[in-house]
């Protein structure tokens, strides 16, 4: 009877023992994740509110991203001055920390006709690198790009009213580069009615 007790008493604590194992390991994923969400979140604090500079280059042939461009970090959201131009609106963003080195942002923005463009960055206190791909049906464009500068911007604005100053701006520049497409009407000449000769007064009538 004495080792039937004896017995069941080393079964419960070593179930006991299973038990407090796992739930210190539980405590420590739990704090692992706390951490994580709080680097990424210092981490979005510390982009949020910058704009960068940057010049894009194209690994193959020119597309039409290279050349200057200017990304804007407000609201928590992503915008490029170049793609917005283009009908692009600010997007949700990604971000991989490191807490040493350079983090990680990622975004995909989606144009009204279905075009895709992929952007990954890398930042390192003023310094920012990365690709992007332009997904079109002829064909993927891929980009790399360096920044040439680095300011601080509001943290926040007004999204849809800048949104919509930029779809009114990429609306305008195709406005105009289809009038000056369009070739100008032809003048026509209207040929001058001819005035008919007055008739002569008389006394008698």
């Amino acid at each position: 009877m004495k080792k039937i007790i004896i017995a069941s008493f080393l079964i419960a604590l070593v179930a006991m023992a299973g038990s407090v194992r796992a739930a210190t390991e539980a405590e420590k994923a739990e704090e692992e994740l706390q951490k994580r969400l709080k680097l990424i979140a210092d981490k979005q604090a510390e982009l949020n509110g910058n704009a960068w500079n940057i010049e894009i280059k194209a690994y193959a042939e020119k597309g039409k991203l290279a050349g200057v461009d200017e990304l804007f970090f407000q609201n928590n959201k992503f915008r490029s001055e170049k793609t917005g131009k283009m009908g692009f609106n600010s997007t949700n963003y990604t971000i991989t920390p490191n807490e040493k080195g350079a983090s990680v942002f990622e975004t995909m923005q989606t144009g009204k006709e279905g075009e895709v463009i992929f952007w990954r960055g890398e930042w390192l206190e003023d310094n920012m690198t990365g690709v992007i791909s332009r997904q079109l049906e002829k064909g993927n464009e891929e980009y790399f790009f360096n920044s040439t500068n680095k300011r601080k911007v509001p943290k926040s604005t007004d999204e849809d009213s800048e949104n919509a100053q930029l779809s009114e701006e990429a609306t305008g520049e195709a406005g105009q580069a289809s009038l000056s497409s369009t070739p100008a009407p032809s003048k026509t000449s209207t040929p001058e009615k001819k005035s008919e000769p007055k008739k002569k007064s008389s006394f008698f009538f």
